[in-house]
Parts: C-alpha cells; structure tokens; sequence
C-alpha cells in the first residue's frame, strides 16, 4: 500500500511545488485547468467505485486494473483513490503501480473499509 502512494512524477507534470508536507507533487498542466495564470491548482481524484457504473460506455476489463484503465480516459483526472482491502486484496502494488503508470494517473489515497463480518 506505501508503494502505491509514494511520490513519482505524472506524465502530464509540468513543473512541481512543495506541499505543505515537504513532498514534492506534480503541478497540474494549465492546460487542462483553463490555461490561465488563476487556473485551478487542485489535483482532481475520482474514486475508482464509480467506473463499475456504465459499463456501455466501456470495452476494456471489469475488474479493478481495468477501471484504472478506464479512468486513464478522463480528460483532466490526475488520482485514484482505492479501497482497501475491498480494491486491493487481489491486486498486487506492482500491478497497480503499473496499472496507474500505463494510465497516466497516480494514486490518490488508499481509502480503509472496513466490511461487515
């Protein structure tokens, strides 16, 4: 789970800024926040729940490495945000790590869920 949301540039970065942690985060292109000097600095996230919806809308995989794929279609979405262990318990870090490489995106927060027993 640490390697899913340790640091690593996003293709689309531009240039990068310090958090108010120290970590270093990939500053969004302006391109796809407006192209103004005032565009929006946030990091857009899209829990990866909402891609098992509609799946008319999609040929790729049903499954959680596939709808990474799927969100890797979203014009400006930038993070992931899982469910563990509801997301991840089949799932490797390298092949979500990969996953999200291949998408463009990175992780966004690794979300705790706690099922009912």
């Amino acid at each position: 789970v640490d390697a899913l949301l340790s640091v690593s540039d996003a293709p689309t970065a531009t240039a990068t800024e310090a958090g108010a942690t120290g970590a270093v985060r990939p500053t969004p292109p302006a391109s796809l926040r407006g192209g103004a000097d005032d565009a929006c600095p946030w990091l857009f996230a899209s829990r990866i729940n909402s891609m098992k919806d509609r799946l008319d809308l999609w040929d790729g995989a049903n499954d959680v490495l596939g709808w990474v794929a799927r969100q890797g279609t979203i014009k400006g979405l930038d993070l992931v945000d899982f469910n563990y262990p509801q997301h991840l318990h089949d799932v490797s870090p390298e092949q979500a790590l990969e996953a999200l490489r291949k998408a463009g995106l990175r992780a966004g927060a690794i979300c705790m869920r706690y099922p009912k027993a």
